[in-house]
This record gives structure tokens, C-alpha cells and sequence, in this order.
């Protein structure tokens, strides 16, 4: 293997891949199946960290009959991962309207061979971003969780996979998906995948988009119940770029929850008819560190017509217990319905409440705020 640029141009003409012609999404919402029953109908493949000494690892994404979830054929994604870095993908642009915001949902087969309990897995590569990715920090909103089977049996089995995003296209009006394996480890693997749907649907006019990617964006840091004696204890709301699901920023929430009680948010005034019924859709994308039997701390997410100053005023707001740690993001949304009455704005809220005492990191991004008059 010379090089990946002409691994690829080989693997196009080998194949029949065109890489231009983008499936066009005119309609609201719109889904798009691919079974790669005659071709890889528009995907293309892609790889990076491939370099493995003066060469290359071997790796392949092909058409094959070996096994199928749709129809008779599928992607065989083979990986020789002898450099414990290789990503490869397939990646298809789909056109959108400019300066949109859409919600993208992602689904497929995926047949591995590894049960759940199995460590360390390779992990799975799907994102959606308004830019064709080409390098490993262009993929980070992509890593997502372990490639196994579904099951605590070895041996190939089919798993249904599906993500959630919401995504933001830029004047270039092309949102793109990547889905793929990351190799962790020194070690060939196989994976198979199949009855890939994509749809499409855009978000209201009024929908409003926070990627911060410079600052907070008009959200404001918040906090309360982080009193400890005659202190109080650590927690930070900082713009990062460590990790990002959208541009290369987030919003991240550090708290040490030593006093067992701690709340931290961000919030932000929408601006509202007085005496109106509203419906309000809150989605984000949300990271979170806790791993292992660490304790959970709760998600933060609500809705109020008075701004919340202390813990109680925040009750309503209190979510789910946060998930154990994947290598990515994940897809939270919420529905209210609130009528404004005397006041002309709504308050939004979102952050994490500590109950154990634990000091735990977690990230937001790509948060998406819909206020629908009823």
C-alpha cells in the first residue's frame, strides 16, 4: 500500500464510487435507505492514522455476499489495527438548505463479533457535521460507544444501532455523515454493516442555535447549595476546547460535590408574548466522564417564568441520572409546556446537580432551544 490518497483513488474506480452528486433533502423531513445492493449508492471511503512504519496497515471497507441483515449484500469493514490508532469510514454529503438547523438521525445493522463484556472494544464512528471530516480531531464528534455484538455470546450477531443529532448547516448547505470503526488496540478486526437510514428534519424557523465557539452566547453560569462551612466548594463553568460535538467548543461543568448538594447551570432569557401557552423543546449534546461504579450526578434541564435562585426553585427541573461514560456524545431532548402569563420572557436551565461526593466533569454542546406559540 503506496499511500492512502491513492489506496482511495483505486478503491473509487474499483468500486464505481462517485463522490460528488450529494443526496438533496428539498422536503422538512425526509429518509434516505441504502441496503449497497449494486454499489456503495453514493458512499465514499476514508481513512486516516493509517500509517504504520515506512507503509501502511491493512485495512479494506468492500462490498460482500458474506452475510447480510438487508437484502443479500453488506459493508465488510476490515481493519489490521497493527499501529493502535486506524480510523476508517464511509461518508456521504446530503444537501440541506444554508444556515439551517436540523435534527439527523442515524441508523443501522452492525454485526461484530465481540459480546458486551468484552474489553477492550474497537469503537464505532457516527457523526453528522457540516464539513467532510479528514483527520482524527475532525472526528471527535464522532466517537461513540464500544463495536460489539448486543449480546454476551461471541460470534457474529446483527445489532440495531441508532444516534440522534442536531446539527447546523453553513453557507456551503451540505451536512455529511460518517459512520466507522476507530481501532484501539493492536489487533485485526472485521465488522459488517448494513440497512443504513438517514433522515432529515429540519427545525422550525424560530429554533435557536448555541455552538459556542466564542463564548457563552448570552447563557449565563450559575450556581447554587455550594456552601461548605465557612467556604464553599469547587465548581467551574468554563467555554472549552477540549472536546466538542459541534465547531471545536463546548461548555464545561466541573464540580466537586463535596458537600453532597451542589447545582450548577447555565441559563438564558427567551423572550415571549405575555398571557401565551408555549411548547418548548430543549436538545443538547451531553458528555459525560462518569465511569466505572462512580457515582452519578443528575442532569439539569427545565424551564421557569421566574428566574431560579436557590436549589428548590430548581426542583422541576431535575432530570435523569447521568449515563456511565462512552467515548462520545450523547443526545438529550426535553418537552415543556409553559404559559408565560404576566411575564415577557421564559428562563431556560441546563447544568448538573451533585448527590454523592464526587468530583465529576461533563460537557455540553450543540444546545438547541424551540419555542412553538400554541
Amino acid at each position: 500500500m503506496r499511500s492512502v490518497p491513492y489506496l482511495l483513488i483505486s478503491l473509487f474506480f474499483l468500486t464505481g464510487i462517485s463522490p460528488g452528486n450529494p443526496t438533496t433533502f428539498a422536503s422538512p423531513e425526509t429518509s434516505e435507505f441504502f441496503s449497497f445492493e449494486n454499489d456503495l449508492e453514493g458512499w465514499t471511503i476514508k481513512g486516516t492514522d493509517l500509517e504504520h512504519g515506512s507503509g501502511f496497515i491493512d485495512w479494506s471497507i468492500t462490498r460482500t455476499q458474506d452475510m447480510a441483515k438487508d437484502g443479500a449484500s453488506s459493508l465488510r469493514f476490515l481493519i489490521n489495527n497493527q499501529n493502535d490508532a486506524g480510523k476508517i469510514w464511509i461518508e456521504k454529503p446530503f444537501s440541506v438548505e444554508p444556515s439551517q438547523t436540523y435534527q439527523v438521525s442515524v441508523e443501522y445493522a452492525l454485526a461484530a463479533t465481540e459480546p458486551e463484556n468484552s474489553g477492550p472494544l474497537f469503537v464505532i464512528i457516527t457523526g453528522v457535521q457540516n464539513k467532510s471530516p479528514n483527520t482524527r480531531d475532525d472526528l471527535v464528534p464522532a466517537y461513540k460507544d464500544g463495536a460489539n455484538n448486543g449480546t454476551m455470546e461471541p460470534g457474529y450477531k446483527w445489532v440495531e444501532k441508532k444516534y440522534e443529532f442536531i446539527a447546523r448547516s453553513d453557507e456551503q448547505a451540505k451536512l455529511y455523515v460518517t459512520i466507522g470503526i476507530w481501532g484501539i488496540w493492536e489487533v485485526g478486526k472485521i465488522f459488517y454493516f448494513d440497512s443504513v437510514r438517514v433522515t432529515l428534519s429540519k427545525k422550525p424557523e424560530e429554533t435557536r442555535f448555541f455552538s459556542f465557539e466564542n463564548d457563552f452566547e448570552g447563557w449565563m453560569p450559575r450556581a447554587a447549595d455550594v456552601e461548605l462551612g465557612d467556604g464553599s466548594i469547587d465548581w467551574s463553568i468554563t467555554h472549552s476546547k477540549e472536546i466538542w460535538e459541534d465547531g471545536v467548543a463546548s461548555v464545561k461543568f466541573d464540580l466537586n460535590d463535596l458537600n453532597e448538594n451542589g447545582k450548577i447551570w447555565i441559563e438564558r432569557t427567551f423572550s415571549v408574548e405575555p398571557k401565551k401557552k408555549y411548547k418548548i423543546t430543549l436538545d443538547y449534546a451531553f458528555h459525560s466522564a462518569d465511569c466505572g461504579d462512580a457515582p452519578r450526578f443528575r442532569i439539569i434541564t427545565g424551564v421557569f417564568r421566574k428566574q431560579p435562585q436557590s436549589g428548590d426553585d430548581l426542583t422541576d427541573a431535575f432530570q435523569e441520572k447521568t449515563t456511565s461514560c462512552a467515548w462520545g456524545w450523547l443526545h438529550k431532548s426535553y418537552q415543556f409546556t409553559l404559559k408565560s402569563k404576566k411575564s415577557d420572557v421564559l428562563y431556560v436551565v441546563i447544568g448538573i446537580k451533585g448527590i454523592q461526593e464526587d468530583h465529576r466533569t461533563y460537557n455540553f454542546d450543540s444546545v438547541c432551544v424551540t419555542l412553538t406559540k400554541k
